[in-house]
């Protein structure tokens, strides 16, 4: 679910990567920049920093996550 909210304009299509998504927070998240953000606590779901980039490399299986969340089924 975390990764699904940050890859939203890529499971739409909008875009290939969080980057190219202007209203995604994963800049914010993988920047050093300050930020209103709460960078800790994201990242801290995923780990560490290292992890939280790795996760959102990967591809997701919107179909699996939808029947773990009972959404279509």
């Amino acid at each position: 679910m975390r990764v699904q909210i940050l890859f939203d304009g890529v499971n739409h299509s909008f875009c290939d990567h969080p980057l190219g998504y202007p209203w995604s927070s994963y800049a914010a998240c993988v920047s050093v920049k300050p930020t209103r953000l709460h960078r800790e606590a994201v990242v801290g779901w995923f780990d560490d920093r290292a992890n939280f980039i790795a996760m959102h490399r990967r591809s997701i299986d919107r179909e699996k996550i939808e029947q773990w969340l009972k959404i279509n089924g």
